[in-house]
């Protein structure tokens, strides 16, 4: 049995108050697919208790899993699609506008924005610090493993001259000591970039990839400018990318950080709370009609995304007894089993010469590419329960 840690103080205002708002119970502990050989039986499964925060309103989780065991391997999260890529690419043209040379980047993953930042600065020099460095092919970028609250500026180049993380900050189960570490690292007047999920759209658009035991805690603009100002960083840029669901900001380290006033019980509260609520009422409903119309329908139901997407509708309740296989693009996944079930993942080609598939399809920003993508060039009969 995995021993989880207790958060009893809100992440952002360090206060005693939190109160509880909904339990998933049972969620698989990881995201991945595993091979063949393992089944369901070995697999383990922890409660999401969500509680809120009287003195900010922030939702967040309140048993965390210990990171060496969370992020122990690679769920292939945001490294496949058109999507992602369009992202990264966009992301490295906001940093360039200030065309730094030497970048420190935290939590880098695959090195997937330091090839799309080295296409626009070829002659730049890119550092990646990473807990579990998997570099992907081409990429150029020295590696450093590790956490960045465990370095110090001398384990890495003097020349550097700006620090970038890309959805990065909603890992953090410390944000604030998180940012606190950055502002140690770089020297008055250094850029710090960002990029960070706004929660506010994903529970408002009913993203089920929004909160869950990697994202555990709720963050948009307000919470993200607080975290930052109160941490000695000034805002310089900040804009909103991919309907609105990205946030990017370039801040400047200052010498005095701004106050921090979060006592905003009554005005941010209500706000999340029903944010949450409505999230959690919709994927009740959504679970409900989907088992509904399976049982009408008799056969060749497929689901989509072998990740927490389809983990979230299964907890919800979903009725796996008739999905044939859960579809995925990523072809590290096809041929395992999602973490949590038995069921296997294929690639969304086997629809092709099926008549009327039918996938549920709740992925998120997603949803439309991966839509397109089977109408247009697997199978143009596909019937989408989304």
């Amino acid at each position: 049995m995995i021993e989880v840690i207790n958060r009893e103080r809100c992440v952002y205002s360090g206060k005693k108050d939190l109160e509880h708002l909904f339990t998933l119970e049972n969620f698989p502990l990881f995201m991945k697919c595993e091979d063949g050989y393992s089944s369901k039986e070995d697999d383990v499964f922890i409660d999401m208790e969500w509680y809120i925060s009287k003195s900010t309103g922030a939702i967040q989780l309140k048993n965390l899993i210990p990171m060496n065991i969370l992020y122990d391997t690679n769920h292939g999260g945001g490294s496949i699609g058109n999507t992602w890529r369009s992202y990264h690419k966009k992301f490295a043209q906001f940093i360039f506008q200030d065309n730094p040379n030497n970048i420190l980047e935290i939590g880098g993953g695959h090195g997937t924005l330091s090839k799309e930042y080295k296409a626009l600065q070829p002659n730049s020099e890119w550092t990646i610090l990473e807990p579990s460095p998997r570099p992907a092919k081409d990429v150029k970028a020295k590696y450093i493993k590790g956490y960045i609250e465990n370095i110090k500026r001398s384990d890495f180049s003097e020349d550097t001259e700006t620090i970038v993380h890309s959805y990065v900050i909603e890992h953090a189960y410390y944000p604030n000591e998180m940012i606190a570490s950055i502002n140690k690292l770089l020297k008055n007047n250094q850029i710090m970039y960002v990029s960070s999920p706004n929660f506010k759209v994903g529970l408002e658009k009913k993203y089920s990839n929004t909160l869950n035991f990697e994202h555990t805690y709720y963050i948009d603009e307000y919470f993200l400018r607080k975290l930052l100002e109160s941490n000695g960083f000034k805002i310089l840029r900040l804009e909103y990318n991919f309907d609105d669901y990205a946030i990017f900001v370039s801040a400047m380290k200052v010498s005095d950080p701004l106050s921090l006033d979060l006592n905003l019980y009554e005005n941010r509260c209500s706000l999340t709370h029903n944010l949450f609520i409505e999230f959690v009422d919709f994927y009740k409903n959504f679970v409900l009609s989907v088992n509904k119309k399976t049982e009408a329908s008799g056969g060749n139901i497929y689901l989509f995304g072998a990740h927490v997407f389809a983990q979230y509708l299964i907890a919800f309740g979903l009725n796996i007894e008739n999905i044939i296989y859960i579809l995925d693009n990523d072809p590290n996944k096809q041929g395992k089993r999602l973490y949590g079930t038995d069921i296997k993942v294929k690639s969304p080609k086997i629809l092709q010469n099926i008549k009327n598939p039918i996938v549920v399809l709740k992925a998120g920003i997603y949803n439309d590419e991966i839509k397109k993508d089977i109408l247009e060039n697997i199978n143009s009969s596909a019937i989408f329960w989304d």
